[in-house]
């Protein structure tokens, strides 16, 4: 079986409670970056800063981690 990245990453978006949301400057290609992250996150924080910093464009989707969104079913599969 072939791992389409493409479709499990909009598969563990639709799962998620909110919308992913567009962060940094605007443009008109797609964002490179999706990211899956808890606001209070350390590593998270690490990562939003570094594309702050270097004004890189990426689609924000917030994990609601006491609702146990980290544990969803298509999210689980990207991580693995």
């Amino acid at each position: 079986m072939v791992f389409d990245l493409t479709t499990a990453v909009a598969q563990a978006r639709s799962q998620l409670s909110r919308p992913g949301e567009h962060i940094g400057p605007p443009t008109d290609q797609p964002v490179r970056f999706e990211l899956f992250h808890a606001p209070n996150s350390i590593c998270s924080q690490k990562v939003r800063a570094v594309l702050a910093h270097h004004h890189i464009p990426y689609l924000s989707n917030t994990m609601n981690i006491v609702a146990g969104e980290t544990y969803l079913p298509h999210y689980v599969r990207l991580r693995l």
